[in-house]
C-alpha cells in the first residue's frame, strides 16, 4: 500500500508530461433536443463565451456552433466539439461553472465512480497534461501533444459496469472496441516514433487476460513491448474518507495496494529508461529486418551453378548436405549483414543515452518477469534442435534417463569434422569424447549463471567433472537435449584439453626463513616507527610461498606478540585519527586481543588485514590503513 504522494512524485521525477487516459466514462452523454436552449443561452452569454476562450475555442468555432444549434444541426463538427471541450473540463474538475443547466451533472457515467481516484490522483501531478478520451470521442486536434502515458480501459463499453458480468459475447466486442481506439490514438505516436508506455485497467480481474490484449494492439510494428506495459484494478485505487479534524482545504488522501502500486512504480519510474529501451530495441529489430532483405537480395544473385559445383567440388567430399551447409553459411553471412545493419553511429544508441536511465528504477525483480529473460539466455547458450541426418556436433549434450532425481549430463568433445559422416557412411573418429557434468538445482550454493541450461523446462547449473572423461563408441542409450553453441562448445573443450595437459609437479616442502618485525603507526596522520624493544622482541619466522595460491606467511613467537600488544596499549590516543580510537579499543579488548595474538602466533598471510585495521605487510604506506606491522627478511638470521 502506497500512498498518492508517492505516485505523484515518481511522474514528477520521470519526465511525464502528458497523460492520456482511455475509458467510456468519459464519453459525452446524448443531449436532449431540450438540452440545447440553455446551452445556447449559456454559449452567447459574456460568461461563457471567457470559459470556451478559456478551452482554446475560436471565435469562428464559436459562431458555427451557436449557428448549428439555431439550426438543430446536433451532429455538426463544432457544435460536437465544443461540448466535448465543456464535458471534459467538467469531469476533470467537477466545477459546475462547465456544466450548464447540469447537463453533465444529470447524466455521469455509472463506471465514472471507479475511475474517479485514479483521475483525481493524476489531476494533482504538476504540469502534467491530462486528456480524456471515450470510445466516441472525436479525434482530438492533430497538433495536440502526443501521450507519454496512457490508461486504457479494458472493456470499452458503458454499459458493462462494475456490477456486472458481461457475456462472452459482450465482452468480446467490447475488449475488441477498445483495442481499435487504441490503436487509433498510437498512430500519431507510431507515424513520430514516439511509443507510450501503456497501463491497462479495468473494474474486473481480467489480469490473465492483459498480454493476450497487449499483443493484440502491438501488431508486428512492436507498438507495445511488454516491458512498457502493465494491468491494474480500478479498485485497488481508493480515496480515504477525510478524518474530522483535518483542514477542510487539505485533499483527502488516496491510497493504491498492491499489485497496482508496483505496476504503476514500475512503469513510471522506467518512463526515461523504458523509452530509449524501446527506441534501441527497435533500431536494432529494425537493422534485423535491413540485414534479412541484403542477404534476400544477395542470395537471389546466386546462379544455379554456383550452387552445384559446391555439392559436386566440396560437399560430396565432407559427406555434408546442401541445405545443412548452406544453412550454416548463410547464417554467418546474416549475422554479418545485421553487424553492418546495425553500426550506424548516428541511430545506434550511445550507453549515455541509454544506460543511465537505468537507475531511476527501485524495488526487486520480478521473479514471474525472469522466465522469458532464462528461456533466451538458454537458447543463447544452447541449440536445442538435433542435427539432421542423426549427425553428431561438437557440444552435444546428452543426459541418463533416469525415473528420479537429477540426471547425468555428459558433453561431447569430439571435433565436428571428426564426426561428419563420410562417403562410406563412417565417421572419421572411432570412438568419440565426452565429459561429465553435474547437474545442480540452480538455488544450490555453488550454482552459476555462466554454466546456466534448462533442460525439460527445469533450470539447472552445470558443474562440469573436466577429470571425468569418457570414451564411447556411441551415444546409445542417452537422450539428447541440445548442443552448445559453438563458442561455449570450444571453451569447454579448451577447458577439458588444458586440464588434460597439466604437468604434475612435487609440491615444495615448507622452509623457514628468519625474519624481523616493526611497528608502524600512523600519528597525527603520519606514519611512525613505534620503539618495540631490543631484538628479541623484534624477530619472526617467515615461510615463503610454495607457488599457486599459496601465500607468504610470517609467525611471530608469543613473546614478540604479546610486546605489540603492548605496545598499542601505550599509544598517545590523542594522537590518533578516530578511527584508529575506535579500532585500538576493539582491539585492546580481550576478545579483539586474544584474536590478534593467536593470529600473529599462529600465521597470517602478507598484505592482508589482521584486525581492526592493522595490517601484515612487507611494506607498509598511509592507504594501508593507520597500523602496520612490516615484516622484513633478516639477512644476517639466513645467511
Amino acid at each position: 500500500m502506497i500512498a498518492d504522494t508517492r505516485i505523484i512524485t515518481a511522474i514528477k521525477a520521470s519526465g511525464i508530461k502528458n497523460i492520456l487516459l482511455l475509458d467510456d466514462a468519459f464519453d459525452v452523454p446524448a443531449l436532449d433536443e431540450g438540452d440545447y436552449g440553455p446551452l445556447y443561452e449559456f454559449l452567447e452569454s459574456a460568461d461563457g463565451k471567457n470559459l470556451i476562450v478559456e478551452l482554446g475555442v475560436d471565435e469562428d468555432s464559436l459562431r458555427s456552433a451557436l449557428s448549428q444549434m439555431n439550426n438543430g444541426e446536433y451532429v455538426e463538427d463544432e457544435l460536437i466539439s465544443v461540448v466535448s471541450k465543456l464535458h471534459r473540463q467538467y469531469i476533470l474538475t467537477r466545477d459546475p461553472r462547465f456544466d450548464p443547466n447540469g447537463v453533465f451533472s444529470t447524466r455521469l457515467s455509472n463506471n465514472l465512480q471507479d475511475v474517479d481516484p485514479l483521475l483525481e490522483m493524476l489531476g494533482r501531478c504538476k504540469d502534467v497534461k491530462l486528456s480524456l478520451v471515450g470510445r466516441n470521442t472525436p479525434h482530438g486536434d492533430a497538433e495536440a501533444p502526443l501521450p507519454d502515458l496512457i490508461f486504457a480501459d479494458f472493456y470499452l463499453d458503458g454499459d458493462i459496469t462494475s456490477g456486472m458480468e458481461p457475456t462472452e459475447e459482450e465482452g468480446k466486442l467490447a475488449k475488441s472496441a477498445s483495442i481499435q481506439r487504441l490503436e487509433e490514438l498510437l498512430k500519431p505516436s507510431t507515424a513520430a516514433k514516439r511509443h507510450p508506455s501503456v497501463i491497462l485497467m479495468s473494474s474486473k480481474n481480467v489480469r490473465a487476460q492483459a498480454e493476450d490484449y497487449r499483443r493484440g494492439i502491438s501488431g508486428d510494428e512492436g507498438k507495445v513491448f511488454a516491458s512498457r506495459f502493465g494491468f491494474i484494478m480500478k479498485s485497488e485505487i481508493v480515496k480515504l474518507a477525510k478524518a474530522a479534524d483535518e483542514a477542510p482545504q487539505k485533499p483527502a488522501s488516496i491510497e493504491v495496494s498492491d499489485p497496482s502500486a508496483d505496476v504503476l512504480l514500475d512503469i513510471i519510474q522506467s518512463h526515461p529508461f523504458g523509452g530509449k529501451l524501446h527506441d534501441a530495441l527497435k533500431f536494432w529489430l529494425d537493422s534485423v529486418e535491413k540485414g534479412r532483405l541484403a542477404m534476400k537480395s544477395d542470395i537471389e544473385q546466386l546462379t544455379l551453378k554456383e550452387f552445384a559445383y559446391l555439392v559436386r567440388f566440396r560437399l560430396d567430399q565432407e559427406g555434408l548436405s546442401l541445405f545443412d551447409y548452406l544453412e550454416w553459411f548463410f547464417g554467418e553471412c546474416l549475422l554479418g549483414a545485421i553487424g553492418v545493419a546495425a553500426a550506424d553511429v548516428i541511430k545506434r544508441p550511445t550507453r549515455e543515452q541509454l544506460d543511465k536511465h537505468a537507475a531511476l528504477i527501485d524495488g526487486a525483480y520480478d521473479k514471474d518477469r525472469t522466465t522469458k529473460i532464462a528461456e533466451l539466455y538458454h537458447l543463447a547458450r544452447v541449440d536445442p534442435r538435433p542435427a539432421t541426418n542423426k549427425e553428431m556436433r561438437l557440444g552435444d549434450l546428452y543426459i541418463d534417463p533416469v525415473k528420479r532425481g537429477i540426471p547425468t549430463l555428459w558433453a561431447l568433445l569430439t571435433p565436428d569434422c571428426d564426426l561428419v559422416v563420410r562417403g562410406n557412411g563412417k565417421m572419421a573418429a572411432q570412438q568419440i569424447l565426452t565429459v561429465k557434468g553435474q547437474l545442480l538445482p540452480y538455488d544450490a550454493p555453488k550454482s552459476s549463471l555462466a554454466e546456466f541450461i534448462i533442460i525439460k523446462g527445469v533450470q539447472y547449473s552445470v558443474e562440469w567433472q573436466l577429470k571425468d572423461l569418457k570414451t564411447r563408441d556411441s551415444v546409445a542409450g542417452l537422450e539428447f537435449v541440445g548442443t552448445l553453441r559453438p563458442i561455449y562448445a570450444q571453451d569447454l573443450q579448451r577447458r577439458a584439453l588444458q586440464d588434460l595437459a597439466r604437468i604434475g609437479l612435487g609440491v615444495a616442502p615448507v622452509i623457514r626463513m628468519a625474519g624481523t618485525v616493526a611497528l608502524m603507526v600512523k600519528l597525527h596522520d603520519k606514519l611512525t616507527k613505534i620503539d618495540i624493544g631490543d631484538a628479541d622482541f623484534c624477530k619472526c619466522d617467515i615461510y615463503p610461498s610454495r607457488g599457486g595460491s599459496d601465500a607468504t606467511r610470517a609467525v611471530l613467537t608469543r613473546k614478540a606478540a604479546d610486546n605489540l600488544l603492548a605496545r598499542m596499549g601505550k599509544l598517545d590516543r590523542d594522537s590518533l585519527g578516530d578511527e584508529a580510537k575506535s579500532s585500538i579499543r576493539t582491539i585492546l579488548s580481550r576478545s579483539g586481543s586474544d584474536g590478534l595474538r593467536r593470529a600473529l602466533t599462529t600465521g597470517v598471510a602478507l598484505e592482508q588485514e589482521v584486525a581492526g585495521g592493522v595490517v601484515v605487510t612487507e611494506k607498509m604506506t598511509a592507504a594501508k590503513g593507520w597500523c602496520g606491522i612490516v615484516v622484513e627478511m633478516d639477512v644476517a638470521g639466513n645467511a
